[in-house]
């Protein structure tokens, strides 16, 4: 006769956290997830080519970085309408005066932005390290990402830009929480429905300039994408 499993011996399941984010629908979200998911899936092929007995350093080894990607890019990509070639809900400034870019709501896991923000690390750290760096994990990579950068068609110092789509996902994926991500986000889930076009407060509009204002300033530190990251 079968017996009720004992609670205490139950696996505990931990949930995991989970943020909301404020992601811009456009082309440029989509090609930074297009980009980012081939320079690693690059570096997991290179990975396999070192050896049964050699490894990439974590978050990278063995895909972790690569599979929290993967969860990141389900969730954002069924809200890109872009993709679809449809304009989804817009955000319309007061008054119906114009359009803006709209953007879209998501939740995401914590743990999955940590990995993607830590592999930014090792791998600004493995570029200006160079091979000699103490670790052979570490020296692996960077001699990994100097042959993926010169794939790429990179030449040093330009090699550093191989990271620059990582960089860029994590500054859109992980730009701090304030009264503007909480204002848009409030007139985003306010809609009658998701369908349903979302009109800006005056107070909202100034929130989405800023909100922008601060996204394209971090943005804009592309062509060195190491300067923040180190």
């Amino acid at each position: 006769m079968a017996t009720a499993p004992d609670p205490d011996r139950s696996p505990v399941r931990h949930r995991a956290t989970t943020v909301e984010r404020l992601v811009p629908d456009s082309a440029m979200t989509a090609t930074l997830l297009d980009r980012v998911e081939e320079f690693l899936r690059m570096l997991a092929g290179a990975e396999r080519c070192l050896g049964a007995d050699r490894s990439l350093p974590p978050p990278i080894a063995h895909g972790a970085t690569l599979e929290a990607l993967h969860r990141v890019r389900t969730a954002i990509w069924p809200q890109l309408h872009v993709i679809a070639g449809t304009d989804g809900p817009r955000m319309v400034t007061p008054h119906g005066v114009r359009l803006h870019s709209p953007l879209r709501v998501v939740r995401l896991r914590s743990d999955d932005l940590d990995v993607l923000d830590a592999a930014v690390q090792v791998c600004s750290l493995a570029l200006i390290t160079g091979p000699a760096v103490g670790s052979q994990h570490a020296e692996d990579l960077a001699v990994v990402l100097d042959e993926v950068g010169r794939r790429s068609g990179y030449r040093p110092p330009a090699a550093t830009r191989v990271i620059a789509p990582l960089s860029r996902l994590c500054v859109v994926l992980t730009l701090a929480d304030d009264d503007d991500t909480r204002s848009l986000r409030t007139a985003i889930s306010l809609a009658p429905s998701p369908a349903d076009d979302v009109e800006l407060t005056l107070a909202q509009e100034i929130a989405y300039q800023r909100f922008f204002g601060r996204l394209i300033a971090q943005l804009a530190d592309d062509d060195n994408p190491l300067s923040s990251r180190a």
